[in-house]
Order: structure tokens, then C-alpha cells, then sequence
């Protein structure tokens, strides 16, 4: 495996590269994996910046005001929010802070080493990336610095091409699913029984209005799921620990979303996307004092043969 260093939009791009796989990773952009690539069936997984550039990201800032691409960690929360939280005023901004967040970067232990500190609270971050065969191996570590314990929610935001025949590969067992906004492809918000609603797992027709999201309602049995791509041949495999991340949802945008056309599969650890609404439903990771919550994730490129 080898590692090259390019400049995109004047941001330093590391990229890792093996017989199989290439995968970049911007450390000014929040450590994004701007991409994950099959050298062998020539195809990009991930969502490309369909924006003029990259931007510099000013910390609080809203999402949507960015490119929207790639593989960002949303960390400490989703949701922006205000919360009151043994006896402190906390700020949760725009699907957290990591993403806006300089990390600092090194090349070791044939990998790319990432890492920054928190602002909303005190917390160190620390991520690995490196290729093994055919998988993009992801490993993380968060420490609490604090000296009480803190609410927080690390989701996968990792947004994805998809084309008209990709089918989403749900866990093994997954039953419900509570469908969070209004829209064409699973109507009102509620609830929705997986083995009924084939939308669920299959990506829509386009539409001006077409874009949805879903969490499956109950923990996780099997930490794998991921995308099949009938038409290429491949499948893009998510294996975790259902343990750390015991919760998972769906986003797919299908010309809804400033007509953007992905999905992101989320795993994450609560329910769902806000710091309130995850402590009110009791499905939250609370960081204790001097904790150090560690988890990894692969991504695996495989032959749908």
C-alpha cells in the first residue's frame, strides 16, 4: 500500500492506495473521506462535491451551506440543539462540530492517524484509516475530559452514490422503522413495517420532492449492513459492533435535497439525531469521566456475483 499527498482547492489531500481500493481523506475538512474508490470495477462509492469547491468551514456553522459529500463523522450530535445538562447551557451545532474541525494528521503504522479536541465539551478525538484488501478500516477513540458524564451521539454521515437499481441492505432481523418527515416516498411521519414497505429498502424513482429519512426502531441484532449495486456487480459492505453502535438509520436523497441524489446509511449510538430527543427516549451514550469510548467500522468493496 502506498500513501500520495495532493492539494484540492488548496486543502492537502492524503490518499491511501492498495491493489484494490483508493481512499482520500481531507484533515483541514474535518478529516472527510472525500473518497472510496474500486481501482478494479472503476467505480466511486462515495458522493462527489457537486459544488464549485471545497470551502473552509467556520465552526457552528449550518450544513447545508457546505458541499455535502464524502464521509463526515457527525460528532457530538446530529440535531443542532440547546440543552440544559447537570446544571450547564450546551450548544449542539449543525450535525456537530467534528466536520468543521481541522484535525491534525500523521502517517503511521501504514495509515493515516487523525485527531481533535472538542469544543462543545472536552473531549480528545482520535481516528485511523487504512486499507486491508478489499475493506476501508476505520478505527475511533473518544476520551471524555470532562469531569461529569456527557450526552453524545457519533453517527456515520457518509453519503453515497446510488444508482436506480441500488437496493439498501438493512441488518439481518431489522423489523420497523420510523419514517421522521413527510414526503412522497413513505407519506406521513410514523412508523412503517420493514417487510411491508419495500421503499425501505430500495432507492426511488427522482423527483424535486424525493428525499427521506428512517430509523429502524428497535437496537440492531447483527452490526453489517450496506448497498447493492445489481448493475455493477458490487456491493458496498458496513460491519461494526452492534454493541457500540447499536442503532441505525437511513437518509436518501433523490433530487429533494438541493437535487442531490445519495443515501447514507447511519449507524450510530442513539436514537435519534438530537441530544434532547435522544435523552428523552433514554437511547443515548453517556461518555462517563476519563472514559475512553473506542469502535471501528469497515467498509468492503464485494463482488454482488
Amino acid at each position: 500500500m502506498k500513501i500520495t499527498t495532493s492539494v484540492r482547492d488548496g486543502f492537502e489531500v492524503l490518499t491511501l492506495e492498495n491493489e484494490i481500493l483508493s481512499a482520500s481523506v481531507v484533515p483541514a475538512l474535518g478529516g472527510k473521506i472525500s473518497s472510496l474508490r474500486d481501482k478494479c470495477a472503476g467505480f466511486e462509492f462515495l458522493f462527489q462535491n457537486p459544488r464549485p469547491r471545497y470551502l473552509p468551514r467556520r465552526r457552528g456553522a449550518s450544513f447545508q451551506d457546505y458541499d455535502a459529500s464524502g464521509f463526515d463523522d457527525a460528532f457530538p450530535n446530529v440535531d443542532p440543539s440547546e440543552t440544559e445538562f447537570s446544571g450547564r447551557s450546551l450548544f449542539f451545532p449543525d450535525h456537530g462540530e467534528l466536520w468543521t474541525a481541522p484535525m491534525r494528521a500523521e502517517v503511521a503504522d501504514g495509515g493515516v492517524r487523525l485527531c481533535a479536541r472538542g469544543g462543545v465539551f472536552a473531549y480528545d478525538y482520535e481516528k485511523r484509516v487504512r486499507l486491508n484488501g478489499n475493506s476501508l478500516a476505520l478505527d475511533f477513540a473518544i476520551t471524555n475530559r470532562e469531569s461529569i458524564p456527557m450526552p453524545c451521539l457519533w453517527t456515520m454521515h457518509c453519503l453515497v452514490n446510488v444508482d436506480p437499481d441500488t437496493e439498501f441492505l438493512l441488518p439481518p432481523g431489522a423489523d420497523e422503522a420510523e419514517n421522521l418527515f413527510p414526503g412522497p416516498v413513505l407519506g406521513a411521519p410514523g412508523r412503517r413495517k420493514v417487510a411491508e414497505t419495500p421503499a425501505l429498502t430500495r432507492v426511488p424513482a427522482p423527483g424535486s420532492d424525493v428525499m427521506f429519512k428512517y430509523y429502524l426502531t428497535e437496537p440492531v441484532r447483527e452490526g453489517v449492513c450496506g448497498y447493492a449495486y445489481p448493475s455493477r456487480g458490487r456491493t458496498l459492505r458496513v460491519r461494526y459492533d452492534p454493541e457500540k453502535l447499536p442503532y441505525l438509520g437511513l437518509w436518501c436523497t433523490m433530487g429533494g435535497y438541493r437535487g442531490d441524489c445519495n443515501a447514507a446509511l447511519e449507524p450510530t449510538t442513539g436514537y435519534y439525531d438530537s441530544i434532547p430527543r435522544a435523552l428523552e427516549t433514554g437511547r443515548v451514550r453517556m461518555l462517563a469521566p476519563g472514559e475512553r469510548f473506542e469502535f471501528s467500522l469497515t467498509l468492503s468493496s464485494e463482488s454482488s456475483d
